[in-house]
């Protein structure tokens, strides 16, 4: 049930925090690298969320609500095709740094999620992702 509430929902990690910073210009800036269309009116919410770990000193996540899971969905995917997204490629200066770009899973389904890579990897597993929420794994490569 939590997790569905989540389902409109991408959560950006590793992106530098900067006071005064604007959030939905980034998250712009990021469609136009990956060949989405996104505007404004299509973000119901965007912010930094806690750490569950307060003494990090990672950046706070940025978790943002789209206005549809449709939406969501093919922002994720379009970022997949990307495979990898910089500071760099978002002009954000400083050290370069990947952006990681994921559904935004309950804190529950993050450790799962972090549970089952564990476990692939001991059994050579290959791939083990997210999809809608639940975790799926494959072996070998089609």
């Amino acid at each position: 049930m939590e997790q569905q509430a989540r389902q409109c929902n991408a959560e950006l990690g590793n992106l530098p925090d900067k006071r005064g910073e604007n959030l939905v210009a980034l998250l712009e800036n990021i469609a136009d690298l990956v060949k989405i269309s996104i505007s404004q009116r299509d973000i119901v919410v965007i912010h930094r969320v806690p750490q569950a770990n307060s003494g990090s000193s990672q950046p706070k996540n940025v978790v943002v609500k789209f206005s549809s899971s449709i939406l969501s969905d093919s922002f994720l995917a379009a970022v997949r095709l990307r495979k990898e997204i910089t500071t760099e490629q978002l002009g954000i200066s400083g050290p370069t740094h990947k952006i990681y770009i994921n559904e935004h899973l309950t804190l529950t389904n993050k450790g799962l999620f972090r549970l089952a890579r564990e476990t692939a990897k001991q059994h050579s597993f290959w791939f083990v992702w997210i999809k809608h929420g639940s975790i799926l794994a494959r072996q070998h490569e089609k």
